[in-house]
């Protein structure tokens, strides 16, 4: 861990002075980083090494090459980016990958020192504060969602105003009904209108009915992996954060401590010692943990959330 230590500092430093350099630095441990994975994970599944070399290329696609970047929040749909050749990355998903390099107190200090509120959510504000120092290039463009924090709307909003590049919202209802998906299907389309614009590319329709059968594929094979697990244990870096620290092997593990299902009521009784640690990173939970007692392999009926 001293190694990460002293990276994250240097890029700390840097982005100070040389916000050029830090970055340049920055797309060099990543790509760094999924080399070691390569050659070191053999433990972890073949899923789990697929992802991390998935979401690692896309970290250091966006520091990279910034002439193709559009900043979008999570949930935002991307296949009409996709198909338009655009490389569309999330600012939660690059906060992630700053706290575990541990190069994430300066910008959290630098969003708060210049008026953001410290209840802010922290990956937003991380954020934030590594465009203000010239950490982050500036995108073509910005997309958005109002799921699933209310953070989302100002942040998304801030950013688009602070690089000056247009901005696009997709707002969604808080309950499902026939009158909400027309009304979030007229925004959709109102998006594609917007990319149109904004890069001169029509969108073809059929190409993007193909796009979104693999994106439906996709789930259906997701929720069936989910129903294959239920009742199984099954450790990754997402299971084993609730479980133990992060092991002194894991690549960009973050420091401050997750929580674990059943710590707020004690229902759930305590979890099993991980097995052996795979090198992949060390990531957040997931999005709608599990209520309490509903996810330890030892209460009966209990299904274990699922691996990333």
């Amino acid at each position: 861990m001293d190694l990460i230590e002293t990276f994250g500092a240097k890029i700390g430093a840097l982005s100070e002075e040389k916000p050029q350099r830090a970055r340049q630095l920055l797309t060099a441990g990543f790509r760094a980083n999924g080399v070691k994975n390569k050659l070191a994970s053999k433990r972890s599944s073949k899923s789990d090494r697929m992802l991390f070399q998935l979401v690692n290329r896309a970290m250091v696609t966006c520091l990279a090459k910034p002439q193709s970047n559009v900043m979008v929040s999570l949930f935002t749909p991307c296949e009409m980016l996709h198909l338009q050749g655009l490389h569309p990355y999330s600012c939660e998903g690059f906060s992630s990958y700053l706290s575990g390099a541990m190069a994430e107190q300066p910008f959290l200090h630098q969003a708060e020192d210049t008026g953001i509120p410290n209840s802010l959510c922290s990956y937003h504000k991380v954020f934030i504060g590594a465009a203000q120092m010239g950490l982050m290039p500036k995108p073509r463009f910005i997309l958005s969602t109002s799921l699933a924090c209310d953070a989302n709307t100002l942040t998304f909003r801030h950013l688009a105003q602070f690089y000056d590049v247009p901005h696009f919202n997709v707002d969604i209802p808080f309950e499902s009904s026939p009158q909400a998906v027309d009304y979030v299907a007229g925004q959709l389309r109102q998006m594609g209108e917007f990319l149109t614009r904004q890069t001169g590319l029509p969108l073809d329709d059929g190409q993007l009915a193909r796009t979104v059968a693999r994106s439906q594929r996709t789930m259906a094979l997701y929720h069936r992996g989910l129903r294959l697990r239920a009742g199984r244990q099954v450790l990754s870096d997402l299971t084993r954060s609730c479980s133990a620290p992060p092991p002194s092997t894991s690549s960009w593990a973050p420091r401050r401590p997750r929580p674990t299902p059943g710590s707020c009521s004690g229902r759930s009784p305590p979890l099993p010692p991980p097995r052996a640690s795979s090198c992949s990173g060390f990531t957040p939970p997931p999005t709608g943990w599990p209520p309490c007692g509903t996810c330890s392999p030892r209460a009966p009926g209990s299904r274990w959330p699922p691996a990333t």
